[in-house]
Formats: structure tokens, C-alpha cells, sequence
């Protein structure tokens, strides 16, 4: 399996943004809250949480040692500072700032 296209999405940001998009999407849509409505609302949104983690499940490798799948947005780039999941925000230019720590 070609797994290098899979990679660079942002699957772990997915997993987090998924239940909140589809929580959020059933408190603001228009009309009356039904509860067949917000049933298949929660329906559709465990759905798309299962397929994204079935995505993580095949493209984790057992026998690679450390973090996987890792992803990394850059965040106040005016500190250099980034965003790094699973593990927490790093400098990338090498001198520390607030909330920082210097990367490996």
C-alpha cells in the first residue's frame, strides 16, 4: 500500500476536529432539534470518526519505534513557535520563548 498520499493528511488533527465539527453542525442547524435528526447526526459523525481511524490503524507500524503520524503547523511564527501533535509546541528557530521548548 502507497501510503505516502495517506501521510500528509492531517489525521490526528481529524480525529480532534471530527466529533467537534459534527457536534457544532448539529447545534447550529436551522429548525427544530429532532431526535431522529440528532441521532443521524451523531450517526454521521461516528461514521466519518471510524473511517479516519481505521485510516490511523493501517498506516501505524508496529515495529517503527516512536512517535508516528506526527504533524506540525506552524503557530505564532512571530515567536517560532509550531504546533506539533501528539507532543507539545517546540521553537524552531533555536532560542527559547515563552510556552517553548528547543527542538531536537
Amino acid at each position: 500500500m502507497n501510503a505516502a498520499p495517506l501521510v500528509s493528511l492531517p489525521l490526528l488533527s481529524l480525529l480532534i476536529a471530527v466529533p467537534l465539527l459534527g457536534a457544532l453542525l448539529m447545534l447550529v442547524w436551522p429548525g427544530e432539534p429532532s431526535p431522529n435528526r440528532l441521532r443521524g447526526g451523531a450517526i454521521v459523525s461516528l461514521v466519518l470518526q471510524l473511517l479516519v481511524s481505521g485510516l490511523v490503524l493501517l498506516l501505524f507500524d508496529p515495529d517503527q519505534a516512536g512517535l508516528q503520524l506526527r504533524e506540525r503547523q506552524a503557530w505564532l511564527p512571530g515567536w517560532c513557535c509550531c504546533c506539533s501533535i501528539p507532543t507539545r509546541p517546540v521553537c524552531s528557530c533555536g532560542s527559547a520563548r515563552p510556552g517553548c521548548r528547543a527542538s531536537a
